[in-house]
């Protein structure tokens, strides 16, 4: 039971998108984000600062045999396209004709909903597994080479996890600008602001990380 080590638990986001954290039955209530517009920026670079150094050691022969072209990387994209839309048009084909509900999607998404759910901080997501979900994870890739070629690809697969990894890329954008902002202000020291930026940004990032542990335990299974 994970609860038993010296845990910390984290409460459901509020709408100031910064952390709200109890540690034994301590709560910590932060204070309120400044809620000031965010101006758009952009990145340049100037080319003209930089520098040329020679090869000497190999010809421009050698290099076109181990360095990607334009070319090669629009194959890529060409070709993960094609392997996702396959693996899509299989799982409908089959979600429509089996009686099990045990199809790739569904195991993925299940998956995500039950790390996305851990309301405590965990680093080893097996310590948090139901004897269901260890036997969803063994079965996960199975024997078929189609789901094989999706390692790497299965937020791309599920649309869902997709659109709410975006959604809390930005959100952890948010939360840094906004605590920077305060910091600037003067709400925070040093430390204060470091201990904020961290447990805030565990809020976004936790699911996902466990997710992955999830993902590489099925693929050790093959």
């Amino acid at each position: 039971n994970p609860t038993t080590n010296n845990i910390m638990l984290v409460d459901s986001i509020d709408n100031s998108n910064h952390s709200t954290f109890a540690v034994a039955h301590a709560t910590v209530n932060k204070p309120q984000p400044l809620h000031l517009d965010k101006k758009s920026r952009a990145i340049a670079f100037d080319e003209d600062a930089n520098e040329y150094f020679d090869n000497t050691m190999r010809c421009f022969e050698d290099c076109a045999e181990t360095w990607f072209e334009k070319k090669d990387y629009n194959n890529f994209r060409v070709n993960r396209r094609e392997t996702i839309q396959k693996a899509l048009n299989e799982q409908k084909c089959k979600e429509q004709t089996s009686v099990s509900n045990a199809s790739f999607s569904k195991v993925i998404r299940a998956l995500y909903t039950a790390t996305s759910s851990v309301a405590y901080v965990l680093n080893d997501v097996s310590q948090a597994l139901s004897d269901k979900q260890k036997e969803q994870i063994s079965q996960l890739y199975g024997n078929d080479e189609s789901l094989l070629e999706l390692i790497g690809l299965e937020y791309q697969v599920v649309v869902e996890i997709k659109k709410e990894a975006q959604t809390k890329r930005e959100d952890l954008q948010d939360v840094v600008y906004d605590v920077q902002l305060e910091h600037k202000r003067g709400m925070w020291n040093d430390v204060e602001v470091q201990d904020e930026l961290r447990d805030s940004c565990l809020n976004f990032t936790q699911s996902s990380g466990l997710f992955a542990q999830l993902l590489a335990l099925a693929q050790q299974e093959q």
